[in-house]
């Protein structure tokens, strides 16, 4: 079942045409000419520690003889920061910022005046370590906000914008905007994706539906597209998605017209091909409880994460490395009013919405599980 705000499918209905209503404002929004605004700040491009060794290096390569026997006199031998900083690295920070000043091979830094839309663009490359505001007063582990426009609100209400873009996020290798995950999402299908721009950046690498066979997700239902939309979205000013520089794989697995078991099936299927072409996340805001056939029909008792087929697909699914990011549901308030399989799962991440006071939201599932485990583990906005 396809996580919509109710059950109903009148109103489930309702929803994905708002859903799609959003798309198209936000594409509208993308030619508004916003970018412009922005306006370029000073800051400090600091890059990853110079990779050479010293032994190997010609003094008079770098330096003057006059400057080497200077050093000599005082015992001052060659060090790293005496070694310029590469010409391909300030050449690509050129071709990105609103303007680029000296470089201080001491200090490993470059000077830049850049947009808030240029930042990102620097925090994706490779070789840049942090970078850091040039103000007085400024501490070096000021966030440098991004322009999230609508996703404002509901982004730092996780704390997600200290992550995106920190001069020094603590972590060998910065991925706070997604960089180098592939994220599989599954879902009804992704009507929309292919048409409306939410990113000029989107990288889809693949596409399944193992629901009609072959690879084109496009159809059925835009609900996937929404799920995608907040996470890849990259429309300064207007929407900033949580993961917008991570590569993506679209996999239909539901069918938005049915209820059955077999559709649960699919979802296994689809979490193997994820695993298969090396995906690090699955993204699934999918959920099982009744079917069309009340024969098929789980009970809560049921929902002790070993019991329903898909929790133990999910559960074999995280085993592989993968991290497995699933909706508690939609079920609050109805007569089931439980978590849905295979929220109920042990070892992977179950979501719960809350609203923009940070209650949780009248629609989404509860736990516990019936073993007593807490679920869901975490929860974000789903409304207001």
């Amino acid at each position: 079942m396809v996580q919509w705000r109710r059950a109903n499918r009148f109103r489930n209905y309702r929803r994905m045409r708002r859903s799609f209503k959003i798309a198209v404002i936000l594409f509208l929004f993308s030619t508004s000419g916003l970018w412009a605004q922005q306006l370029a700040s000073p800051y400090a491009v600091s890059f990853i520690p110079k990779s050479v060794l010293i032994d190997t290096l010609n003094p008079s390569s770098i330096l003057s003889n006059r400057a080497v026997e200077r050093r000599s006199k005082q015992g001052i031998e060659l060090s790293k920061t005496d070694v310029p900083i590469q010409r391909t690295y300030l050449s690509k920070i050129k071709s990105i910022v609103s303007h680029k000043g000296p470089a201080s091979k001491w200090l490993n830094m470059l000077y830049v005046e850049a947009t808030p839309e240029e930042l990102v663009q620097l925090m994706s490359l490779d070789f840049v370590e942090s970078i850091i505001p040039i103000r007085g007063g400024m501490s070096q582990q000021e966030i440098i906000e991004l322009p999230y426009g609508y996703s404002e609100s509901q982004t730092k209400q996780i704390s997600l914008h200290s992550l995106h873009v920190h001069s020094d996020n603590g972590y060998d290798e910065i991925v706070a905007l997604g960089e180098g995950m592939l994220i599989a999402v599954l879902d009804a299908g992704f009507v929309g994706a292919n048409s409306i721009t939410i990113s000029d950046q989107l990288k889809t690498t693949t596409t399944r539906n193992f629901v009609e066979g072959g690879t084109n997700v496009y159809q059925g239902s835009s609900h996937g597209f929404s799920v995608l939309s907040t996470m890849a979205s990259y429309q300064p000013e207007v929407f900033i998605g949580t993961a917008p520089q991570a590569s993506y794989a679209l996999i239909k697995t539901e069918k938005e017209l049915s209820e059955t078991p077999e559709e649960m099936f699919n979802w296994i299927a689809g979490a193997e091909f994820a695993d298969s072409i090396g995906a690090d996340i699955i993204n699934s805001s999918l959920g099982y409880s009744t079917f069309d056939d009340p024969a098929d029909d789980y009970t809560v008792a049921d929902l002790d994460g070993r019991t329903s087929i898909i929790s133990l697909g999910a559960v074999a699914a995280a085993r592989t490395g993968m991290l497995v990011v699933t909706s508690a549901g939609n079920a609050g308030g109805s007569s089931w009013d439980k978590i849905t399989f295979p929220a109920d799962a042990d070892s992977i991440l179950t979501v719960g919405s809350v609203t923009q006071y940070g209650m949780a939201s009248n629609f989404s599932s509860r736990g516990y599980t019936v073993d007593g485990r807490v679920k869901p583990n975490v929860s974000a906005r789903g409304e207001g």
